[in-house]
């Protein structure tokens, strides 16, 4: 059976072995559509949102999916002064 990470009340268990764009995107989904005024870098997606351990593999990948929902509108990506990167859920407009 694969591990699965903590879960959280804002947070996501994914089954880490079972990792995939199509995992990862329903459970960004799932999580904005639980808190619509969320807004972390891809570092925190990934700890925090997400529970998932540090990987360069799942951050690709997840970065990937982000930039993906930045495309559909469900998020809006701001660079930062510091060059990082700032994801925001997106309200869609009444």
């Amino acid at each position: 059976m694969p591990r699965c990470m903590g879960e959280t009340e804002t947070s996501v268990a994914i089954h880490v072995d079972a990792m995939s764009d199509a995992v990862l995107r329903a459970a960004l989904l799932s999580h904005i559509e639980r808190n619509p005024g969320a807004s972390d870098t891809l570092e925190g997606i990934q700890r925090y949102w997400l529970m998932l351990p540090a990987s360069g593999e799942i951050a690709r990948s997840l970065e990937e999916v982000l930039l993906e929902l930045v495309e559909t509108r469900h998020m809006r990506r701001t660079a930062l002064p510091d060059g990082g990167v700032l994801y925001t859920v997106r309200h869609p407009k009444p």
